[in-house]
C-alpha cells in the first residue's frame, strides 16, 4: 500500500513537472540571421555537393527543409538534429570533421531555409537540449512510429527507479 502511494506521488510529481517545463521552440527566433549565414557558407562548402545548394536533396542525401524533413526531426530538441549531423556529416572520411560551431551554425542555416524565424541571440551548444523542432504550428503529438528517448520508469517490484519495461495492461 506504502509502495502504490509513494509510486502516485512521484507520478504526479513528474507530470506537474512536465506540465510546468514549457521548453522553447524552433518558433521562437533561437538564431540570428549572421549565424545562419556563417551557416549558409560552411554548408555550402561541406553539404550542398549532395544536399544541394537548394537543400533539396539528391539520390542518398535527403531534402533537408521539406515536409518529410519536418516530420522526420519534429518534437525533438536540437540537440538530435546537431549530433546527427555532427556524427554522419560530411559522409565518408570526413565524417565529423568540422569544427563544432560549424556545425552548430549548419543548423541555423537549416533554420532559416526552412522559415523559422530568427531571433536576437545565438543558438549555443547549451541551448540544443532545451529547443524542440516544430512545425509551423507549434508542437503537434507525436507522428505514428516516433523513435523516442525513455528515461526510465518505476519497476513493480520495488520504488526505485529502473529502464525496465512495465506493460501498460495486465
Amino acid at each position: 500500500m506504502a509502495a502504490n502511494k509513494f509510486a502516485a506521488a512521484v507520478l504526479i510529481a513528474l507530470a506537474t513537472r512536465a506540465v510546468a517545463f514549457d521548453p522553447r521552440t524552433t518558433l521562437d527566433g533561437v538564431y540570428t540571421q549572421e549565424q545562419a549565414a556563417r551557416g549558409m557558407e560552411a554548408y555550402q562548402r561541406s553539404c550542398a555537393r549532395c544536399h544541394q545548394a537548394d537543400l533539396n536533396g539528391t539520390g542518398g542525401a535527403p531534402p533537408l527543409h521539406t515536409v518529410s524533413f519536418t516530420e522526420r526531426w519534429r518534437e525533438g530538441y536540437l540537440s538530435s538534429l546537431f549530433h546527427h549531423i555532427q556524427t554522419w556529416m560530411p559522409p565518408q572520411n570526413l565524417k565529423g570533421s568540422l569544427k563544432e560551431q560549424q556545425y552548430l551554425d549548419i543548423v541555423t542555416h537549416i533554420l532559416a531555409v526552412s522559415e523559422y524565424p530568427a531571433g536576437p541571440k545565438e543558438l549555443t551548444m547549451q541551448d540544443l537540449d532545451s529547443v524542440l523542432l516544430v512545425e509551423a504550428g507549434g508542437p503537434q503529438p507525436l507522428p505514428p512510429a516516433a523513435t523516442v528517448r525513455a528515461v526510465g520508469c518505476l519497476d513493480r517490484k520495488s520504488t526505485r527507479l529502473n529502464s525496465s519495461h512495465i506493460p501498460l495492461s495486465r
